[in-house]
């Protein structure tokens, strides 16, 4: 090719694009849709001072609505499907001596709520050597909250969350 074809190809491309420019900036400039877009925002401003959560477009279903949890449903959160098991049979989180109460209260929590304890979760969440989490896991163990090492190094939380409730009542 010679160098002319190919400055009137980038000539050509450079009025294609600057035609375009053109255009969108000369309908920028016209009022006409600017109008338009302030009479629907006054519209719209109206509609959401009634009701903020009103749309107009059908359901697709898309996003799952918020859902509020009552008793009933937190009673069926549980880790460890084991019946026999009552808020009786652990002992006091209180008596959990290796880190302080509220953490272990938190760290108990978490773990109802994750399903599992892992070593490598305690040493992240306090910052500790293996030993001392394994320390920490085996006083958990102790007290009955989680039970025997699974796969993927995991330990089951046995405490269902009304348990845990009933433990948090016995502390006070």
């Amino acid at each position: 090719m010679k160098i002319s074809k190919i400055i009137k190809e980038i000539m050509g491309l450079g009025i294609v694009g600057g035609t375009a420019y053109l255009a969108y900036k000369v309908g920028e400039v016209n009022g006409e849709i600017n109008e338009r877009y302030r009479e629907d925002d006054i519209e719209n401003i109206e509609d959401d001072v009634e009701d903020k959560f009103t749309y107009d477009e059908p359901d697709d279903g898309c996003i799952a609505p918020a859902r509020e949890y009552t008793m009933a449903d937190l009673e069926e959160i549980s880790s460890f499907d084991r019946e026999s098991i009552n808020s009786s049979e652990f002992l006091p989180i209180g008596s959990i001596t290796s880190i302080p109460v509220d953490k272990a209260k938190s760290l108990l929590l978490f773990g109802i709520t994750k399903g599992f304890i892992t070593n490598k979760l305690v040493r992240d969440i306090f910052n500790v050597d293996f030993e001392k989490a394994a320390e920490i896991i085996s006083e958990f163990q102790k007290n009955g909250y989680i039970g025997e090492k699974t796969g993927n190094y995991r330990y089951p939380v046995k405490v269902r969350f009304r348990d845990f409730v009933d433990l948090l009542k016995t502390e006070r």
